[in-house]
């Protein structure tokens, strides 16, 4: 947290914001923070300080992550909006409707779990049997748009934590991958 005293000491801190998979799993050592800055001239920029990391935006560059305007994985992040909670000052988004992204988002999943099945992005594991700890956030954003809620069910949270824990068979990532096709076509 030295590192997060240094930024609110040295720049005028608009937002600190939780993040990463802390925020949908139990057993994670992952201290993940956005820290939105107020005339921040920089790009985006990542500050490491022990296991703690800090994702740094200018408020410009905030809006358009919680816009998911990238098509890349990335966008996916933005379920740390509703999900995470505030450690220092205020969303500068006010309120903000996640779900005013479904459609984006569903395009966003199935375009980056067609080109990590086919091994075009990420290592599928080391045995190419189970899935990585990124795909947390395309179940997590699949399981969001289901429940029609930001509250995951006891199964739900079990597959994310073996998701993060690198213990849920690839399996389950082809068969996100169909029912995002369905969902798609609905």
């Amino acid at each position: 947290m030295q590192r997060l005293q240094q930024l609110i000491g040295n720049y005028n801190i608009l937002f600190v914001h939780q993040t990463g998979s802390q925020i949908f799993c139990s057993n994670c050592k992952d201290l993940d923070y956005i820290v939105v800055v107020e005339n921040w001239d920089k790009s985006f920029a990542v500050y490491r300080d022990g296991d703690a990391e800090y994702f740094c935006y200018s408020r410009e560059q905030f809006e358009k992550f919680s816009q998911m305007c990238q098509n890349k994985i990335c966008d996916l992040y933005a379920l740390c909006i509703p999900l995470g909670k505030t450690v220092y000052g205020t969303n500068p988004l006010g309120f903000y409707n996640w779900f005013a992204y479904k459609d984006t988002t569903v395009k966003t999943l199935f375009k980056f779990l067609s080109a990590y099945l086919d091994g075009k992005v990420f290592s599928s594991g080391e045995t190419g049997k189970v899935c990585s700890k990124i795909l947390c956030w395309a179940f997590a954003s699949y399981f969001v748009i289901c429940n029609q809620s930001f509250v995951f069910t006891a199964e739900q949270r079990s597959v994310l934590q073996r998701c993060h824990d690198r213990q849920l068979s690839l399996e389950y990532a082809k068969g996100l991958k169909n029912s995002l096709l369905s969902l798609s076509n609905a």
